[in-house]
């Protein structure tokens, strides 16, 4: 990764478990940011039932929604990732 690419030799270890703790807070706020999303549209398709109350129907509605979503943020990071990328310049 850059972040490693960039550190220090002597500072890698500590680049590292930055790396990681970063990576587990995007999981956490991409989950809650998904469920947050999922609830609120079984509301919306439900007239206001909470997920426990919601029927099958509301469930399947608000979870395709969430899904495209989730299609939504990954088309988006395939931009990003092949646009932004370029070969590497740094020797090895």
């Amino acid at each position: 990764s850059a972040m490693m690419g960039a550190a220090p030799v002597e500072r890698l270890g500590v680049a590292s478990g930055i790396a990681s703790m970063v990576r587990a807070l995007a999981q956490i706020a991409g989950i809650a940011i998904s469920t947050a999303l999922f609830a609120w549209r079984v509301q919306v398709y439900g007239g206001g039932v909470t997920v426990a109350d919601a029927s099958r129907d509301v469930l399947v509605l608000a979870l395709r929604d969430q899904m495209w979503l989730v299609a939504g943020v990954m088309a988006v990071a395939f931009i990003l990732e092949v646009v932004g990328s370029r070969p590497s310049t740094r020797a090895t």
